[in-house]
């Protein structure tokens, strides 16, 4: 039993180690591509969805089978391309935005907010009840951005208070997403299949954006397709497959306490890769939010 948890737990880790050195991969392959948001998050999503197809050509084990499992409905099919594809799309290019002003890992930390806001839609909007936990919570929370923004920041520097509403964006886009998955028409959509589907979506509305505003980019080096790559197979496929494996052992709320370690492990990576400054009250701010989510989590399990 402590063997299974522990690989349950380990898988989880690993998961979080994927999305938290994510921004690397992002920054990265916007120095290599003249910081053309909407093209990276594009060519990103494109690889995830191709490498997310082989997976599932593997599971399968024959072509057949593969088209079989990616039949959805028309209803299914459009709320996958605006729930799930430009919900996702939009996540990526703020949060990317947001490096431009702010450390990646106070955007990442800022982002992780996003559970709150899940907390509060499903109470206004599917008349979830709002318990004493989940109003601490939000408390927390909301002190916690305000210090991990800095109070420097808030006090006037333009640059970033753009960069932390930019992630505070992020985090309604991608609480926008994750409540979709459990109430739109897609949400009994297998998760592999889901995850082209959105990628596809995301993928192709990010091309479009490129190409209207005038940003897309070639990818232009054997550098920033190998970057490119990892960014698509380290965040949406790797990840993604560790944290379900890990969910199935632990279950969804052991698996979220340990996932909240994300913003913890970004700031570490911000800190190694980039030089980032973390003063004592941005890391005070990002225990008050790590842990305003844990209490989301276990106020949760309770009511089940």
């Amino acid at each position: 039993m402590k063997k299974t948890f522990k690989t349950g737990a380990l898988l989880v880790f690993l998961a979080s180690c994927c999305y938290g050195i994510m921004p690397i991969f992002t920054k990265t392959s916007l120095s290599l591509l003249d910081n053309k948001n909407e093209s990276v998050i594009a060519y990103a999503m494109l690889f995830a969805c191709i490498m997310t197809l082989v997976v599932s050509l593997v599971r399968k084990k024959s072509v057949k089978n593969l088209l079989e499992s990616l039949k959805v409905s028309k209803k299914q099919l459009l709320h996958l391309a605006l729930f799930g594809g430009v919900c996702m799309l939009l996540t990526m290019l703020l949060l990317s935005y947001s490096y431009n002003y702010i450390p990646v890992g106070t955007s990442i930390v800022i982002h992780f907010t996003y559970p709150i806001l899940v907390s509060i839609a499903s109470t206004v909007f599917f008349k979830e009840k709002m318990s004493v936990a989940k109003i601490i919570a939000i408390v927390l929370a909301f002190i916690g951005i305000i210090l991990e923004s800095g109070i420097k920041a808030l006090s006037g520097d333009g640059n970033e208070i753009l960069g932390v509403l930019l992630a505070l964006a992020s985090a309604f886009t991608y609480a926008s997403y994750f409540i979709a998955s459990k109430h739109s028409a897609y949400k009994d959509v297998e998760s592999t299949t889901a995850t082209v589907y959105i990628t596809a979506f995301a993928s192709l509305v990010g091309f479009v954006l490129a190409l209207i505003s005038g940003r897309f980019i070639f990818i232009n080096s054997f550098n920033a397709l190998f970057v490119l790559i990892g960014q698509g197979f380290t965040g949406y496929v790797l990840a993604a497959l560790l944290l379900l494996n890990g969910i199935k052992i632990l279950g969804s709320s052991n698996a979220s306490i340990i996932n909240t370690l994300e913003p913890v492990i970004a700031t570490i990576a911000g800190v190694v890769m980039y030089g980032d400054n973390v003063p004592i009250i941005k890391i005070i701010g990002c225990v008050l939010i790590v842990s305003a989510s844990v209490i989301l989590v276990l106020s949760s399990r309770k009511s089940e």
